[in-house]
């Protein structure tokens, strides 16, 4: 039988194993090599990889840093690692996040790589884990994985021999390729579409297993205006990676552009798929629109609000939209 939890007034399904779990963000790395040592690449592959990690573990809900990252600077907390607990309050509420996690490295001349996370517990700002890292920079992903480790038993998360495996399988093991893809990134980030588009082929031909970069050119050939790039890359992306959580987020996009249009027929059924192949944030998010779209009663939209809620009980909206279906 299914054990149940209050969450935010409305009973919501739990497996007993955590409640409600912690809401993390982890928030970009700053440099700190001397000027021309500096690798930017490392301050990106550093926050992405870690936050990757995180979401793929079921007892951790992960926000996208880039939503709170104004509030995340007017903190300075990459600077200082300090923070009054008003303002720490502050910032949990608008993140609706328990923890932060942010951190900084250097890269010396030798190719040293020496990276320093901290997690800050939002609602006890006087306790604040310091995690330390270092090797060559080739080690990047054992290194990233170290931390990851630490950044888990931080959140007071255990992880078995066999999770670790699981959870921290690196999306490549190519440094090369790992540095182009995420010279990529920042490239598009700089909207230098042309520069990432070459960066993820490199990646690439570095790495033919490397989802990410694969998944990137979907999007860079959107971008471009290329539809029959495009059109090819997602259909070559989805023979390859099946069960790739890109694959969901397409999905999840297709499925509103159909929704928005009045397909919803169509849409439906694509946010059932979702809900069937996945447990992750589209999972989640599935199941509000079919709460909106296919629910015929009162139970049933309250029961789909539930299935959004196990998922993702961090999410204010839901509960929202959960407690609203509640009062009807």
């Amino acid at each position: 039988a299914a054990l149940f939890i209050a969450i935010g007034g409305l009973p919501a399904e739990a497996t007993g194993k955590h409640a409600i779990p912690p809401v993390v963000t982890v928030m970009d790395f700053v440099d700190r090599s001397e000027t021309g040592n500096r690798k930017p690449w490392v301050a990106e592959a550093l926050s992405e990889m870690i936050t990757t990690d995180l979401v793929e573990s079921p007892d951790v809900a992960v926000i996208d840093r880039n939503n709170i990252a104004a509030h995340y600077r007017e903190m300075d907390l990459s600077r200082t690692g300090l923070v009054s607990p008003e303002s720490a309050s502050r910032f949990g509420r608008i993140a609706t996040a328990s923890h932060v996690v942010f951190g900084s490295y250097t890269v010396d001349k030798d190719g040293t790589l020496g990276a320093e996370v901290t997690v800050l517990d939002l609602a006890d700002v006087e306790h604040v884990k310091s995690i330390r890292a270092a090797g060559h920079l080739a080690k990047l992903i054992q290194i990233k994985n170290d931390l990851v480790i630490e950044v888990l038993a931080a959140l007071k998360i255990g992880i078995s021999d066999k999770d670790k495996v699981l959870l921290l399988t690196p999306a490549t093991i190519s440094i090369e390729a790992a540095e182009a893809y995420y010279h990529g990134l920042l490239a598009i980030r700089d909207r230098e579409l042309e520069i990432a588009l070459g960066c993820m082929l490199g990646a690439i031909r570095n790495d033919t297993r490397y989802a990410e970069p694969k998944a990137a050119l979907i999007d860079i050939y959107r971008a471009l205006g290329d539809a029959e790039h495009a059109r090819l890359a997602r259909e070559s992306f989805y023979r390859e990676f099946p069960n790739h959580r890109l694959v969901f987020r397409e999905l999840y996009d297709e499925a509103e552009g159909l929704r928005e249009t009045g397909r919803r027929t169509e849409a439906v059924a694509i946010y059932e798929r979702i809900t069937k192949e996945t447990l992750d944030i589209y999972a989640a998010g599935a199941w509000v629109r079919l709460a909106e779209l296919k629910a015929g009663t009162k139970a049933e939209k309250i029961n789909y609000y539930q299935k959004a809620l196990f998922i993702r009980p961090d999410i204010g909206l839901f509960k929202e939209a959960a407690v609203r279906a509640l009062h009807e």
